[in-house]
């Protein structure tokens, strides 16, 4: 069994292959040479995958990576690096992805520090003000009334189930936070990514498409290479699964990325010209990716200030509010009878 190794190290050993010269060692006196050169956690990393490349294990394997999504994404690199000799570039071009993925990450993590205290903060509030003005709304209804109406019992019998009420007000504002929030985060396995990481996903496709296209790769041969961009390695060789294969890699291609594929396989492009167009457009995507992180970023504590927003109007004035109107009206009514 191979050692599995956190994302983190991974990348951190594919950035320092990818800075390496091409053609220059084979894949394992490379990873002897990093285990030699490098900090003692990656020498540990570099050393271990080339004893298991040495043993006959495929690279892929040999990396150890659990997170499913992430060990496609890395195969299909691996797969495109091996069949256009440039391996190297690829698997910088991943670690560049998950770099990047991770500091949005961070930066959305960060952001969660203001959503977190207004929550806290509207949370000790609204149960403070429930456990101190409801009393006072009974005790003067009591000096003009002798038996309560429903609704007084009522908000007695919340004011009984202060934390239960705690618990429905912070629900009430963290679940819908919470559900944005997950779509924006990588799953351990399937395809559904978040905005920022799906335009990501789409880029590196776009660069792996690229670089076939230099080698003058055919269009079916860019499809099954990039094949572990979208499922399992174990899929891959059923022949049932390979027209629905073919339609999730593409779907992760945009229609400019596709019609480009289109164009070259006709004739109507050089590679030459095909291959600038996609790195334009992977470039392009990637500032997209990029602006999309930042949106998160700012979108965050915003979409949590409404929803407190909203809790904080019904809890007032279904609480606090209505309650003393409705003592009021009682009171005004009962004087002029």
């Amino acid at each position: 069994m191979p050692a599995k190794f956190t994302t983190p190290m991974l990348i951190k050993l594919c950035q320092a292959l990818g800075c390496q010269a091409p053609h220059k060692f084979s894949l394992v006196k490379q990873l002897r040479e990093l285990a030699k050169s490098s900090d003692s956690e990656l020498a540990s990393v570099a050393g271990s995958v080339a004893d298991q490349l040495q043993s006959g294990r495929p690279f892929i394997d040999s990396l150890g990576l659990a997170h499913a999504t992430q060990r496609n994404e890395l195969a299909a690199c691996i797969r495109v690096g091996e069949a256009t000799d440039q391996l190297s570039v690829t698997l910088r071009q991943w670690a560049t992805m998950q770099t990047a993925n991770t500091e949005s990450e961070r930066a959305l993590r960060a952001a969660l520090i203001y959503p977190v205290g207004l929550v806290m903060t509207t949370w000790i509030s609204i149960t403070w003000a429930s456990w101190r003005l409801i009393p006072e709304i009974a005790k003067t209804y009591s000096l003009f009334f002798q038996d309560f109406p429903t609704w007084i019992l009522w908000l007695l019998f919340l004011r009984q189930q202060i934390w239960w009420l705690g618990i429905l007000i912070v629900g009430s504002m963290v679940l819908p936070t919470a559900l944005w929030f997950r779509k924006q985060l990588p799953l351990r396995s399937g395809t559904t990514l978040g905005g920022f990481r799906r335009l990501r996903l789409e880029a590196l496709c776009i660069r792996l498409t690229q670089l076939q296209i230099v080698a003058h790769r055919p269009v079916k041969e860019i499809l099954e290479n990039c094949i572990s961009n979208t499922v399992p390695e174990q899929c891959a060789d059923d022949e049932n699964l390979t027209g629905l294969i073919l339609d999730q890699y593409i779907s992760h291609l945009p229609t400019e990325a596709r019609m480009l594929l289109h164009f070259v396989e006709s004739g109507l492009l050089s590679p030459s010209d095909t291959a600038e167009e996609l790195g334009q457009l992977a470039s392009l995507i990637e500032c997209h990716a990029n602006d999309a992180s930042d949106r998160n970023v700012r979108f965050l504590p915003m979409l949590v200030s409404i929803i407190v927003g909203v809790v904080v109007l019904i809890a007032y004035i279904g609480l606090i509010y209505l309650p003393w109107v409705m003592l009021l009206t009682r009171i005004g009514e009962e004087a002029g009878s």
